[in-house]
C-alpha cells in the first residue's frame, strides 16, 4: 500500500531532522566515515545540449551510432573524497559487494557508514550477509522519494552533462576507457565533490 503524500513528507523530514542530526553525532564521536553512494548508467550516445557556435555553423558531434551502455558505481565523502568502480557487468549484489569490498581496502580501520537507496543490490540476502560479517560498515538506507538528500547524484550530473557530453565513445570499451579518465577528473578536485552537499538539502 503506497503511502499518502503527507506520510511521505513526514517521512522525509524525520529523516532530515533527526535521523541524519544523530548519524553525524555518532560518526563525530567515532571517528568514521559517512559515504554517499549511487550508480548510474553512461550510453554510447551522448548527452544532447546546447553550447555556442558561429551563426549559420551548428556545431557536429560524430557518434557511433551504435546502442549500448556502460555502469558505474560510485561514493563521495564530506571531505570530498571520490571512490568509484566501472564493472564490466550490470549492478548486481557481487558487482555491489565487490565496491564495498575495495572502499574497504582504501579505508582502513575506520569505521564507515554507507548511505544509498533501496535498490535491490543494496537489499538483497547477499549483501546483508556480507555486512553482518563486516563489522566495519553499516549500510543507511534513505527514505523512498528522496534523491535530492543524496549528493552523489551530482557526480552523474558532472560526469554526463560536463566530462562525458559530447564523448566519441566508438565501443563499450573506449567508453571505459573515457568514462575512467572522467571520473579521475573529478576524483582529484575535492572542491568539486565537497560542492556537490551544497545542492542538497543536508546542512
Amino acid at each position: 500500500m503506497k503511502k499518502s503524500l503527507p506520510a511521505v513528507i513526514e517521512v522525509l523530514q524525520t529523516w532530515l531532522k533527526k535521523t541524519w542530526p544523530k548519524l553525524l553525532k555518532k560518526a563525530k564521536q567515532e571517528r568514521a566515515v559517512i559515504l554517499f553512494e549511487d550508480e548510474s548508467a553512461l550510453s554510447l550516445i551522448p548527452t544532447l545540449g546546447k553550447t555556442w557556435s558561429k551563426i549559420g555553423h551548428t556545431p557536429l558531434v560524430t557518434v557511433t551510432g551504435k546502442k549500448g551502455s556502460i555502469p558505474v558505481i560510485s561514493a563521495i565523502s564530506l571531505s570530498g573524497r571520490l571512490f568509484f568502480k566501472i564493472p564490466k557487468n550490470n549492478v548486481n549484489s557481487v558487482e555491489f559487494i565487490m565496491f564495498l569490498e575495495q572502499i574497504l581496502k582504501e579505508i582502513k580501520r575506520k569505521k564507515i557508514y554507507m548511505i544509498l537507496d533501496k535498490g535491490p543490490a543494496h537489499t538483497s540476502k547477499l549483501t546483508k550477509a556480507f555486512i553482518e560479517q563486516e563489522h566495519r560498515m553499516e549500510l543507511i538506507l534513505l527514505p523512498s522519494y528522496s534523491p535530492d538528500f543524496n549528493p552523489d547524484e551530482y557526480v552523474w550530473g558532472r560526469l554526463k552533462n560536463i566530462e562525458m557530453k559530447t564523448h566519441d565513445g566508438k565501443s563499450k570499451d573506449d567508453l571505459r576507457t573515457k568514462t575512467f579518465r572522467s571520473m579521475k577528473s573529478i576524483q582529484g578536485k575535492k572542491s568539486l565533490v565537497k560542492s556537490f552537499f551544497r545542492n542538497t538539502k543536508l546542512t
